[in-house]
């Protein structure tokens, strides 16, 4: 499995999860979503165990798990699995707490997912421009998905939904969680228009300098209009 199909797969997992949404089902969101990414969960660490298996390929470490081991935000990352394992393994209902209630599908099996695209990237980011490559597509995922946004809110919402949902909900199905990732990503936003306004000043304005200050315009008005 080639390095660049791997950072591919925990690209695309960002942004097609973020975006799917399937109003045929029930609840169209949450449940839906968490199938997806336990799917691409399941194919991310087929291509992990391949490709760490071949001696720190593209890591540069001869041996990507010592350093994985090394790196700190692991050890709360595997507390919290462990923590995790132990309560749904203490359970009063271990079914439920392994897959998740129907509309959240926030069991063990769905943090297991977050666990592995986690470890997917930690062991395969190692170039500035893999991480710009992972902002992008943090920032990509959120243009629709503010867009998505103003439409419902000026009554222009293309979608004939099979369940009521609110009113302003985008492709997340919650205003907590359309807001969550708005804010997530204006951090990321904001740095991108800082960098493209010092090329503009260096005489090196050209497209990288629009899709910023768009996505700037319309996040500040999707939080706006989003209802608590």
């Amino acid at each position: 499995i080639r390095a660049d199909t791997r950072e591919a797969l925990w690209l695309g997992s960002v942004l097609v999860t973020a975006l799917f949404f399937n109003r045929l089902s029930m609840q169209s969101f949450e449940p839906d979503k968490a199938e997806l990414l336990r799917a691409l969960a399941l194919v991310a660490a087929v291509a992990l165990l391949f490709g760490v298996g071949r001696s720190g390929e593209g890591t540069g470490a001869r041996d990507p798990w010592r350093w994985l081991l090394a790196t700190p935000l692991l050890r709360p990352a595997l507390l919290l699995c462990i923590a995790a394992g132990l309560a749904t393994w203490l359970s009063v209902d271990p079914g439920s707490s392994l897959w998740g209630s129907y509309p959240r599908r926030q069991g063990l099996a769905t943090q297991s997912a977050y666990m592995i695209l986690f470890v997917a990237v930690a062991v395969r980011l190692r170039s500035r421009r893999q991480l710009e490559h992972l902002v992008s597509a943090f920032i990509l995922a959120a243009v629709p998905m503010a867009v998505f946004a103003l439409m419902q809110h000026q009554g222009l919402d293309p979608t004939r939904w099979s369940s009521r949902v609110l009113p302003i909900v985008s492709t997340q199905g919650n205003t907590v969680f359309l807001a969550a990732w708005l804010v997530m990503v204006v951090p990321l936003v904001l740095h991108r228009l800082a960098v493209s306004l010092a090329a503009a000043t260096r005489g090196l304005s050209g497209p990288a300098g629009v899709l910023p200050v768009g996505v700037v315009v319309v996040q500040v008005a999707a939080p706006a209009t989003t209802p608590c």
